[in-house]
């Protein structure tokens, strides 16, 4: 739980831009929070809603109660991001022809690219699910409407170090 130094995060956006795309349009974009402090703000401005919506009965996009419950019940203390320090969120516009195809080629070179730097990552799509029930959360960190979002990719230095194949 401390910021990865902002050399390396440099170096890892420098190298990311060069993920391929589809009929090499390169249209991607990335949404970035590489502060601690800054993540964990907005861990707990997201976590706080979503305790708002489920006593209301909303529940993260594709959740039940039930199902929810369970996730909220995992042995992780941050179900939502996993206590990463940073995440990375690859976005580009819903118009093109390879948008799905591009940002999770981008999300996979990410993690890649993590672990050759000796940082730990974690490709999570349950924050999406529950930041689709917090549009106003979501204007925070201003990806535009038109743009798909598959997942985000949280990161940072490593607790436990884990054998990857890169």
């Amino acid at each position: 739980n401390k910021d990865v130094d902002k050399k390396i995060i440099k170096e890892l956006m420098g190298s990311i831009q060069y993920a391929p795309t589809g009929g090499n349009k390169r249209k991607l974009e990335f949404t970035i929070i590489d502060d601690c402090k800054e993540m964990d703000y907005f861990r707990l401005l997201v976590r706080d809603e979503m305790i708002k919506l489920a006593n209301n009965g909303i529940y993260p996009q594709g959740f039940d109660k039930t199902s929810y419950n369970q996730m909220e019940k995992s042995v992780r203390p941050d179900s939502i991001f996993c206590g990463a320090p940073h995440i990375l969120i690859p976005h580009a516009p819903k118009n093109i022809p390879c948008a799905v195809q591009d940002v999770n080629m981008a999300a996979a070179y990410f993690e890649l690219l993590c672990n050759a730097n000796g940082l730990g990552a974690i490709c999570m799509s349950y924050p999406l699910a529950v930041l689709g029930n917090m549009p106003n959360v979501m204007k925070l960190l201003q990806i535009p409407e038109d743009h798909y979002i598959s997942l985000m990719v949280g990161f940072g230095y490593p607790e436990i170090r884990y054998a990857r194949g890169v």
